[in-house]
């Protein structure tokens, strides 16, 4: 398994997945980025964030 296909799954596992409503609710040191899934709060770090695509609602 790639480190992509790891780090992809990992976000899956935390909630992160098509389909699924995330607000940004917060930015920290490095630009990395606190997003909001449901109740749940996760930290992103700036590349992985730059990584993934989302429509705005």
């Amino acid at each position: 398994m790639s480190t992509e296909a790891d780090a992809a799954l990992h976000l899956r596992e935390m909630g992160l997945r098509p389909g699924v409503i995330v607000r940004v609710v917060g930015i920290a040191a490095a630009g990395a980025r606190i997003v909001a899934i449901g109740a749940a709060r996760i930290a992103l770090d700036r590349a992985t964030a730059q990584e993934i695509e989302a429509d705005p609602a």
